[in-house]
């Protein structure tokens, strides 16, 4: 059970750094953003035993603003490839519309947010290689 609580609060930490990264591609985050964030997590079934977790984790980014947006897509990147089991495909379909939804939110998705959501999709759809 701990070992469950431990991938849950890790994938988590990792959504809200990716949510971040797609709310930070184009160098500024706006409460519209945030807002959407935090209502498209809670509204979300499929995170709805850590909701609570991303949204925090999110916050924690924003407020700190230590780390660039590419860094922390590199880094959720990074632990999706080393933990590719729990990104099943509801979770990357749940994943793609918050994204889509934080990037929209503020005038419409740019071509920053374009980019980085496209490099998201592409990710996903790559194959596991035994």
């Amino acid at each position: 059970m701990e070992n469950k609580t431990v991938n849950n609060n890790k994938l988590s930490q990792n959504l809200g750094k990716l949510f971040y990264a797609i709310a930070t591609i184009d160098g500024t985050l706006s409460e519209i953003e945030t807002e959407t964030l935090k209502q498209k997590v809670s509204d979300n079934w499929v995170f709805s035993e850590s909701n609570e977790d991303i949204i925090d984790a999110f916050i924690w980014f924003s407020k700190n603003k230590e780390y660039e947006s590419e860094e922390c897509y590199n880094s959720f990147i990074k632990y999706k490839q080393a933990n590719e089991t729990l990104f099943t495909k509801t979770l990357k379909e749940a994943i793609i519309a918050v994204a889509i939804n934080i990037a929209s939110s503020f005038s419409k998705t740019n071509k920053a947010e374009l980019m980085l959501l496209a490099k998201l999709e592409i990710e996903f759809e790559k194959e596991i290689n035994p």
